[in-house]
């Protein structure tokens, strides 16, 4: 509903005629349409249809509502810098006019979020320790099966074994089941965020803490060695 090339959605009765018994006073009322004479349709007091003229009521301008602490999630890599990747999510620090500014200073227009560059995340959305945890976990899965693919590849060309491979390299493998050979923390440190890895810390953390397999003394070692890592992220993202 248009007047004047305003958008009306509520009004306020600002004038009563002598048989408006059921319309209140300087009350506000959802608008429900607009005949060409600037007359406005609403429901009234008794919940019922009713119409106020022209000359009776004032549009009520709602305030834009402020995007700050809302988040985007990044539907691509950033084209110009390695600051984000696909599936990260970014908080909204400041709303100026026809922009926002993230953290870290990434600022987006409106027609960012109405492209494929971000999505603007409804509002009271939050992103979960379980939404950082399984993008991790996907990404980590994602780069063994392409290193994996490498390796089988090199033992196809050498013959070798790959815990061969490694050892005539110089490097000593991870226990056996991370017998890739490369330190989750280091993985962690060049791939992941912030919020993916502070999740996938407390995941484990949590896991650990709680689990009963008669290993305690192993469980505690692995609690402590991924709070300090944690301190280390907390540390490093000031």
């Amino acid at each position: 509903m248009m007047e004047n090339g305003k958008s009306i959605k509520k009004i306020k009765i600002t004038k009563l005629s002598k048989d408006d018994i059921q319309i209140t006073l300087n009350k506000t009322y959802d608008a429900l349409d607009m005949n060409a004479l600037g007359n406005v349709s609403f429901v009234n007091d008794a919940g019922n249809w009713d119409f106020v003229r022209n000359w009776q009521y004032e549009i009520v301008e709602e305030p834009k509502k402020s995007l700050v602490g809302r988040y985007l999630k990044a539907l691509c890599d950033d084209a110009n810098r390695s600051d984000y990747r696909e599936g990260d999510y970014i908080k909204i620090d400041e709303d100026e006019e026809g922009r926002v500014i993230c953290e870290n200073g990434w600022y987006f227009t409106s027609t960012d979020w109405e492209g494929s560059q971000v999505e603007l995340m409804p509002e009271g959305f939050e992103p979960s320790e379980d939404m950082a945890i399984n993008f991790f976990m996907e990404q980590d899965l994602k780069f063994r099966d392409e290193f994996q693919k490498e390796l089988n590849e090199i033992d196809d060309k050498e013959g070798d074994g790959i815990v061969d491979i490694f050892k005539a390299a110089g490097i000593n493998p991870k226990p056996v089941q991370y017998n890739i050979g490369i330190d989750t923390f280091e993985r962690m440190r060049a791939n992941a965020t912030y919020e993916e890895a502070m999740g996938f810390i407390r995941w484990n953390i949590d896991k650990y803490n709680t689990r009963q397999k008669g290993q305690d003394k192993e469980d505690y070692e692995k609690i402590i060695s991924y709070a300090q890592e944690a301190l280390w992220w907390i540390k490093n993202n000031k």
